[in-house]
């Protein structure tokens, strides 16, 4: 969590819940490629606060440069006042409040899906007895997407939101994928998103296991067969 005062104005991030969609979805396209060597380097440190306190000259202008940019972004404050008037102790503590509460990944193992503008969209989950995981996975909007979040591309995640959450009993449409993504994409919130990419890898695994023991059965079934 990251709370500060800045200009009369108090300023609180507590989880994934305060942030839309969207506007992580813009942070990973335009600001997290901006990142500068220096603040990659602390993240990979074991030592990160060490690694901090080494910075050069060279390195503390380039980081607080792009500190600004994203203190700026999440909070919606102009970045140039944040550059003029913003003491670095206060942009330091908001930054990284920022990044240490992107790494807290909560995962609530009973979510089955959420409410947009009055409707309630599910996840297989809550209707599997109407549907299969293989439904989901014949359609090559599922397929492409699912394979690009996992190779982390989160990009991605919207849309494979928009395949597989929709009202109870509705079948599947391709023609609704874009306006359902551009709906989610305004009203989700991260934590939404992060929920759902649990979900899939509860699903994928249960899918796996039920697949291994599937094959182990048959393999017994063939050696009784030989016998």
């Amino acid at each position: 969590m990251v709370k500060f005062e800045f200009e009369d104005k108090e300023y609180c991030l507590g989880s994934w819940k305060d942030i839309k969609l969207s506007v992580y979805v813009q942070y990973i396209e335009k600001l997290l490629p901006k990142r500068p060597e220096a603040i990659v380097k602390v993240f990979q440190a074991e030592e990160m606060e060490q690694v901090r306190l080494n910075w050069s000259m060279q390195e503390e202008v380039s980081a607080a440069e792009y500190m600004c940019e994203v203190v700026a972004y999440f909070f919606d404050i102009d970045v140039t006042v944040i550059k003029t008037i913003m003491e670095r102790e206060t942009l330091e503590a908001a930054y990284w409040g920022i990044e240490f509460t992107l790494l807290r990944f909560p995962e609530s193992v009973d979510y089955v899906g959420f409410k947009v503008e009055g409707v309630e969209y599910l996840l297989p989950s809550k209707f599997m007895e109407n549907s299969t995981f293989q439904e989901f996975a014949e359609c090559a909007q599922y397929q492409q997407a699912l394979e690009k979040v996992e190779g982390g591309d989160w990009l991605a995640l919207p849309d494979l939101i928009a395949v597989l959450a929709r009202p109870k009993g509705e079948a599947f449409d391709s023609t609704k994928i874009e306006e359902r993504r551009e709906l989610f994409l305004k009203h989700l919130t991260m934590n939404d998103a992060l929920q759902v990419a649990f979900f899939l890898h509860r699903l994928k695994q249960k899918y796996t296991d039920n697949l291994t023991i599937y094959s182990m059965l048959k393999a017994l079934e063939n050696l009784q067969e030989k016998e």
